[in-house]
């Protein structure tokens, strides 16, 4: 009886021990912040508040994971541009570029096409800031659901989705099961 209980749970201890190293090697494999609060810089322009909300959403739907610190000048750990125009992958809209240093991303820079440009709806140019948020905290592209926030191409009904918070959690190595326990 004694041997099953102890066969038992040297089983146990192994499954978790593997487990555990493949959650870390696969942490490892993406890029991410390893500092808390994050520092943001956002430019005095009319799309500043939804910028600073987009910024918000992402930090309250990752149960107090994720900490930002708004900076009343630049430069930040994430600096946001507004620009005329953008020349990225990620739509009309938006780009993003990431320093990243032995797997950890130092520095982020967001460039949001808004300067003048009446063509696109606010809820489409909110959904592509979330988005571009979404790429300076590591997450990839994703083209699995839709109405991931991380799908392409962007369209105003996308949102932050469970499954992109789990990925977030995923890529930094936090536990998605301790998450209402760090509020």
């Amino acid at each position: 009886m004694i041997k099953k209980i102890l066969v038992g749970l040297f089983s146990v201890f192994v499954f978790v021990m593997t487990w555990l190293n493949f959650a870390n090697a696969e942490t490892s494999t993406y890029p991410h912040w390893t500092k808390t609060p994050i520092t943001v810089y956002i430019p005095k322009d009319e799309n500043a508040i939804t910028m600073k909300h987009a910024f918000e959403k992402w930090q309250n739907m990752s149960f107090g994971k994720l900490k930002f610190q708004f900076m009343p000048k630049g430069p930040a750990d994430i600096d946001v541009i507004f620009v005329d125009k953008v020349d990225g992958s990620d739509g009309p809209l938006g780009s993003n570029k990431l320093t990243v240093k032995k797997g950890i991303i130092t520095k982020a820079e967001i460039k949001i096409a808004t300067k003048g440009n009446k063509k696109y709806s606010k809820n489409l140019v909110y959904t592509t800031m979330l988005h571009e948020i979404g790429h300076a905290l590591g997450l990839q592209e994703s083209t699995r659901k839709q109405s991931s926030i991380m799908n392409m191409p962007i369209s105003e009904t996308q949102d932050i989705l469970k499954k992109d918070i789990v990925n977030l959690y995923h890529i930094n190595g936090w536990s998605y099961m301790d998450r209402r326990f760090n509020n």
